[in-house]
């Protein structure tokens, strides 16, 4: 994700917006489980429960910075379209939340799917969304990772495209953040900015 050696730094490639279907407590993969000859069992160290993922009122998500991707056609004089939120906020406590906007960069409606993971250190992936989106032109659809994981993957897919965004358990912290998805005519890009404050170190999840 993007250095923070400046008042604002971007990075990346684009975009997000829109809804439908279904919102998922978590189904895990990957999980290890192993076993002795004694038929004595051994389980790998448990991780954290899944974030709850919840749909919010768009005008309550506070962005806090500007467009990663000025140059796509797209403005953020109101809020969102739809807005989903992971996990719990404290807003007097670090981290922030970390949103991701997808938006509609072309001059027609458009459906999307978004897909987001949440990934473990130990392997295991469990889904958290899984939403068909149609998107009017320059709409988006923000999802707000609010709880720190070893990370989280948001697949954009648009017909034959598709997009993945990787959000580390490092991009969440004490800074305003967000990263932008555009889907535009040609291709899909991302892009994310965030504001360079001195935060306190925190161990990996």
């Amino acid at each position: 994700m993007p250095s923070r050696r400046s008042l604002l730094a971007t990075c990346g490639s684009a975009a997000a917006v829109a809804l439908a279907g279904c919102l998922s407590s978590g189904s895990t993969r990957g999980g290890t489980t192993t076993g002795d000859a004694t038929g004595t069992t051994a389980t790998s160290t448990t991780e954290p429960p899944s974030p709850e993922v919840r749909e919010v009122d768009p005008a309550d998500l506070d962005r806090g910075v500007p467009l990663a991707l000025p140059d796509v056609g797209v403005s953020l004089d109101g809020p969102p379209a739809r807005a989903f939120a992971v996990g719990t906020d404290d807003p007097d406590a670090d981290p922030k939340p970390h949103p991701v906007w997808v938006w509609n960069a072309t001059d027609a409606m458009l459906t999307v799917e978004l897909h987001l993971a949440m990934g473990s250190a130990s392997g295991s992936e469990t889904t958290l969304l899984a939403e068909s989106v149609t998107l009017d032109p320059g709409s988006a659809v923000a999802v707000a990772l609010r709880e720190r994981r070893h990370y989280y993957r948001l697949t954009t897919l648009v017909g034959n495209r598709e997009e993945d965004v990787t959000v580390r358990h490092s991009d969440v912290d004490c800074n305003d953040s967000a990263t932008d998805v555009a889907v535009t005519s040609e291709k899909i890009r991302t892009s994310s900015v965030t504001t360079d404050m001195a935060c306190g170190t925190s161990t990996g999840v």
